[in-house]
This record gives C-alpha cells, structure tokens and sequence, in this order.
C-alpha cells in the first residue's frame, strides 16, 4: 500500500470513529436534557400561507366522525331565566348554585353514558393532535370583517418587541386575499392559514376558536382573540411559573360560577361550592398541546354539542353563552392542572351623558386583564384563594377590546355616533385614567395603528371606504386639540 493509500485509509478511519463519538455525545446529551431544558424553537423567517401540520395516528376527520356518534340528548325546554346575575358582592360560599336548565334523570343518565365513551375515545387518541415539537407561537382567527381588527391587535403586538410568530385562521376559502396573506402579514410575522374544509362536516363559527388551536402548528399556544392584545412581550409568560407548572393558563371574567349541578351529574362529580370557580373569559389563553392534548379534544367535543346540550349548562341565561366556558370544565373533567388568574378584570369604559340628557349612562370599550406571574406569585402568600382579587400589585397585561370592535371601518361608524350623540371622547375615559392604570398613554397607541391600518391598507377592509381613514384622522385629532386646549387654560 502507497503512502497516499495509508494515509487516505487513515484519514477515513479518523472520520468514522469522530462520527461515531459525535452521535453517542449528541444522544448521551439528549437524553440528559429535560424538556424544559430542550432549547424552544422560534420561527422568525418570512411566513405566508399554509395548512395545519399532519401527525401520526387517526385522521382528525374520522375522529371527528366518531365524535359526532357519542351526542348528548338535545334540551329542549327552555331555561327557567329568573332575575339578574348574581354580583360579585352578592355571593357567599353558602350561595346556592343556580339550577334553571331542566334536565331529566333519564337525560342525565345518556349524557354521562355519551360522555364516559367521548373520554374514553379521547384517551384512545393521544397522537391526534398535530404540533410541531418545541415550537411556540399566538394564534388567532381572521378574515372577512375580523381583518382590520386582526391587523390593529397584529401592530400593537409588535410594539412590544415581541417576535412570536403568529398563524392567523382564515375559516373559508372565501376569507383569503392574496395581498394580506402574502404581502401583509409576512411583514408581521404572521401567516395565514386555511381552517380545513371537512367532507361531510361543517365547522360552526362558535368553533372556529377550537379549531385553531386544534389544527395549530405550535406546541406551547397563545390563544388571542382577533381584539385582544397584549401591552407586553406575552414570551415572557411562556416561561413563567404557572405555565411550566400547569401547562394552562386561563384567566377569569366579571361573574362568579354559572354552571349547572346537573353537569356535575354528568361527569359523576360532586357539585362544588359556587365560589370555588369563576366563570372564564377566553379572549387570551395560554395551552401546551403535548400536554393538555386530551383537554383540546374534550374542548371539542363540548363545542361540537355546545349549542344543543353543553352551552345551557354552563352557562344558564347569564352573559357570554358559547364557547368560554368549555375550556376550563374540559380541565376539570380530566383532572387536568390549569391556573386560572384571580386579579379582577379591569373595566375600560367611561359614564358619559347623551347630548340633552341629565342621566349618565356607560360606554364600555372593553376590559384587561393581569400578568399571571404576578397573580401566581399573590395566590401562593394566600391562606385562601379570592376569586376576584383587587390589588395594585398585578400588572395589566392584555386588553381585550370587545365591545367597540378595533376594525377601521367599525370604528368609523363608531365616531359618528359619538359626535352625534356625545361630542368627541376617548374610549376609556379621560387620558389620567388611562395613565394610572397602564403608566403610559395606551389609548394613543392604539389610535395610531386605528389611522395606520385605515389608511395604508384600507382597499383590502370590508366595507372600506376613502371616508374611513378621514373620519378616523380627523377625530381623534380633534380629541388631541380639544386635550390640548384644556391643559392651556
């Protein structure tokens, strides 16, 4: 053998045995690493539009099929509404729970059979649900209407400093455009993504909200209604105390527990004390899918039968029927960990009295909720758990402006009732509100991507017209003066 033969055999030799102690030193290392200690993958490349990710296991529509045949019985007398809903104030722990959904025995009995093989099938499935592996990630739904307001809650994302990648849902083929899809959102860091068109399966609007999370690519998810955003870097929540415990994050809305006994029934559980949960407001939710894999489908299932059965039941007469509600019984039906923040919810409105009134009436705007960790952190000093707690010491993390909706074009019509009706105003109230409870002027941030988003992308809103970004320009340049020359004298 030639000196160059020895020496390319040598050399060859060196290779394979640095290859071989690379793979032992990268396996040895895997599996020393915990899951938390993996590093997190965030996707910060230009995103477009694309479908949910496969993953192994039952297709997701012959679940579905499946699912559709373990139906709870349809209620069909109406509920017994009685009085208004209890205040926060009223209710003591030997408040009684309210029961005025009739239900039979017999009905019962089929609910929880129905409900026992749902479970059942869920546990049966735990490759279902598609994630990409240490991924993070918001998700939302878009399209149609919802565009202008998703692109508002986008823009004021980004003021944060937040680079979490964003899949925003589009529901129908019809709800696409080419030019926010390829061109717009890209430039957030967003992506459009088709909700799947199921043969023989029609997908409600009540659960679109299910469906994003279901279908999402990311394993640790973000939940935001298309009106909620967040005033801070939500990433650093991601990592916080009670999501790395629980996996789930939920926060609380204005009323105390709405929930039927006859639920309780359902799942053979002993009906708790009406204080020792809250109803939930779901505009913003934290969820790891490789955790809480059999919550998201138990969520679907409440959501496929929530109009007929589920949705009375949780709910009974009092606001918000829908969808909210199921996400934290499906965690408490599976004995799954969860942290529901207790800091009251904010309220962002202001008492105003219409032009020739001498009764002051209230405009809401929204509410917003706190940071998690700071609540976490008060609720482990407290002997009991306060469902609605009041401090100054949770910080304001998220706003969910639902009820005057963040769309240019709803916004416009907005200040023309204003000015009919009130004269020109703020929505939350006067700007030393705003900075005692968020420390800057936020109401002006969000007025700033109102006008951007109404005029640099107005030809692809619905129902836009050149009026929109005018009326919008011009009001609040008018709240600015009228601010400015009250300051002056």
């Amino acid at each position: 053998m030639g000196l160059g033969s020895k020496f390319m055999f040598t050399l060859q030799r060196r290779i394979i045995v640095l290859v071989v102690i690379t793979l032992s030193l990268y396996l040895l290392l895997r599996r020393q690493l915990s899951p938390s200690e993996i590093p997190i993958s965030i996707s910060e490349g230009p995103l477009s539009y694309s479908t949910p990710a496969a993953h192994g296991g039952e297709s997701i529509p012959e679940f579905l099929t499946r699912l559709h045949q373990e139906a709870p019985p349809t209620l069909r007398q109406p509920a017994q509404c009685m009085g208004e809903t209890l205040n926060v104030h009223e209710v003591t722990e030997d408040t009684e729970r309210r029961d005025v959904t009739p239900v039979s025995d017999a009905e019962i009995l089929i609910a929880r059979e129905a409900h026992h093989r749902a479970v059942k099938m869920i546990k049966a499935s735990p490759d279902l649900v598609p994630y990409i592996p240490r991924t993070r990630g918001i998700v939302t739904v878009g399209g149609g209407r919802y565009t202008g307001t998703v692109l508002v809650s986008l823009r004021m994302l980004r003021r944060t400093n937040s680079t979490l990648p964003v899949e925003v849902f589009m529901p129908t083929p019809e709800d696409y455009d080419e030019h926010i899809c390829k061109v717009v959102l890209p430039s957030l860091n967003a992506k459009c993504v088709a909700l799947p068109q199921y043969e023989g399966i029609h997908i409600e609007t009540y659960q679109y909200k299910i469906f994003a999370v279901l279908l999402s690519n990311f394993e640790d998810v973000l939940f935001l209604d298309a009106d909620n955003f967040p005033i801070v870097d939500p990433t650093e929540f991601i990592d916080s105390q009670p999501y790395r415990k629980t996996g789930y994050v939920l926060w609380s809305d204005f009323w105390w527990a709405t929930c039927s006994p006859h639920y309780f029934s359902v799942i053979n559980r002993p009906t708790p004390k009406i204080t020792e949960y809250g109803t939930t407001e779901s505009g913003e939710m934290f969820i790891s899918k490789s955790r809480h894999w059999d919550t998201i489908l138990l969520v679907l299932y409440y959501n496929i039968f929530g109009p007929s059965f589920y949705y009375r039941l949780f709910t009974q007469c009092d606001p918000g029927e829908g969808d909210k509600e199921t996400w934290l019984y499906a965690a408490l039906a599976l004995v799954k960990p969860y942290h529901q923040v207790r800091e009251k919810v904010v309220v962002l409105g202001q008492w105003e009295k219409k032009k020739g009134s001498d009764e002051s009436g209230f405009i809401g705007a929204g509410m917003a909720q706190h940071n998690p960790t700071d609540d976490w952190t008060l609720s482990r000093g407290e002997k009991t758990t306060p469902l609605f707690r009041i401090t100054d010491k949770a910080e304001v993390v998220f706003v969910h402006h639902n009820i005057i909706k963040l769309s240019p074009v709803e916004m416009a019509k907005w200040t023309d009732e204003m000015r009919e009706n009130y004269g020109v105003r703020r929505m939350w109230g006067n700007k030393e509100q705003t900075l005692k409870v968020f420390g800057r002027d936020l109401e002006s941030e969000v007025w700033d991507e109102l006008v951007y988003v109404g005029c640099e992308f107005g030809q692809v809103l619905v129902g836009w017209t050149e009026s929109v970004c005018e009326k919008l320009k011009t009001y609040w340049g008018d709240v600015v003066s009228k601010e400015g020359s009250k300051n002056s004298t």
